[in-house]
């Protein structure tokens, strides 16, 4: 076992397993958000069963936090050091499909009418990434 995820898993409270290791491996060296389906294809067996709880264990303990991505589609990202799942802006790119957390681009405050209560926001921008851009400046 490899004594960084255990050390992190640890300080959420989160008990190591093989599969809990492997999937932070993945999701701690993925380029954007991953959704359940693209975690399911980075593994040659695995039982989605298990695959499922271990992303709610770390959803549940903040160690992960989940996107709607624009389509739908949950995905989830590694939580940094200082990260609340809900305090910064998230990007779906149109063209390549990734969700990206734009960790310096704070949630704007938003007032609520009296009587209602936040318990989760997500701030997806949906548009096109510096990378699909370049590469279509390079095709024209």
């Amino acid at each position: 076992m490899d004594s960084k995820y255990e050390l992190l898993l640890a300080k959420k409270g989160i008990r190591p397993t093989a599969m809990r290791i492997i999937v932070l491996r993945e999701l701690e060296n993925a380029k954007n958000a991953l959704n359940l389906n693209e975690l399911e294809v980075l593994f040659d067996r695995v039982d989605h069963v298990t695959l499922y709880r271990t992303i709610k264990t770390f959803e549940e303990k903040q160690l992960i936090h989940g996107i709607i991505d624009g389509k739908d589609s949950v995905r989830y990202a590694l939580c940094s050091k200082d990260c609340l799942y809900d305090s910064h802006v998230h990007f779906h790119c149109e063209k390549c499909e990734r969700t990206l957390c734009l960790e310096k681009v704070p949630i704007p405050l938003v007032a609520l009418p009296d009587g209602y209560t936040r318990s989760r926001l997500n701030y997806v921008i949906c548009g096109v990434c510096p990378d699909c851009v370049q590469k279509k400046k390079k095709v024209q």
